[in-house]
């Protein structure tokens, strides 16, 4: 921030990635990139975490659990190009449609929390990688197309590389407040079971390997507190996918934007 300000203060031929004069559109820009920001760590987390929860809590393989992510991948990227040829057809409210996919996005990621914590894939699992697609790709290419009306036109490819390098930056930061969230119950769990030693072996390298070499009923209980830390990653989540409703709504202005062609 230091360093953006100083920027803006010398008279440099510099144009950096969140100039300042984006950054004092306290209004609506800076909620766009707040949205930005909520809406990357609901992507990541997600990305990260169903393959996960396929290979150790349903015992497939690497490949197949990259290849069972596949519903939540192309409907997101399909979902962002049709919002794109809709909007060339139809008016488009931006940030009803934020609105709209942030309040699905609550009800996606709640499903998720409540998925079985034993062997065996649910086929709502499918269901909500489809539907979790869909408000990604909305949120996504609205903020995208947003960013014309929000910012003058010599901002506009600073405004749009700040609002994909703000997702970045949320999906990383996601994935850090899930993970320190949730890890610490899971490792006390699975000392009171095998041990602080095997324990940091587990969780050093958590894969199928580590946990079939352990006898079956221990193997139960191991599964079954990944599957309940998956669960409460996707509850927090909830939370972050309601922080999102609230940075669409800190958009709404009197004459809402229209997207069209």
């Amino acid at each position: 921030m230091a360093w953006h300000w100083l920027i803006a203060r010398k008279s440099w031929n510099l144009d950096p990635i969140l100039s300042w004069a984006l950054i004092r559109n306290r209004e609506v820009f800076m909620a766009a990139l707040c949205n930005a920001w909520l809406s990357g760590m609901v992507m990541t987390v997600t990305i990260v975490q169903i393959p996960q929860r396929f290979m150790i809590v349903d015992r497939l393989s690497p490949i197949d659990s990259g290849v069972r992510l596949l519903p939540f991948a192309a409907v997101m990227v399909s979902t962002s190009v049709l919002v794109t040829v809709a909007i060339a057809k139809f008016k488009v409210f931006a940030v009803t449609s934020l609105i709209l996919g942030a309040l699905l996005e609550i009800a996606v990621v709640a499903g998720f929390s409540r998925a079985s914590t034993h062997v065996g894939i649910e086929p709502s699992q499918y269901v909500f990688q489809i539907l979790a697609g869909v408000c990604v790709g909305i949120c996504n290419i609205i903020l995208l197309l947003l960013t014309p009306h929000l910012v003058e036109k010599e901002d506009l490819a600073v405004g749009n590389g700040a609002i994909n390098q703000i997702r970045i930056l949320g999906g990383s930061l996601g994935l850090s407040i899930v993970t320190v969230a949730t890890t610490p119950t899971l490792q006390a769990n699975l000392v009171k079971v095998i041990g602080p030693e095997q324990t940091a072996r587990v969780l050093d390298r958590t894969n199928q390997i580590q946990i079939l070499s352990l006898p079956s009923e221990t193997q139960a209980v191991i599964i079954e507190s990944f599957g309940t830390l998956y669960n409460t990653q996707m509850a927090i989540l909830i939370g972050i996918s309601a922080a999102q409703v609230v940075a669409s709504m800190l958009q709404w202005q009197r004459k809402e934007i229209i997207l069209k062609k």
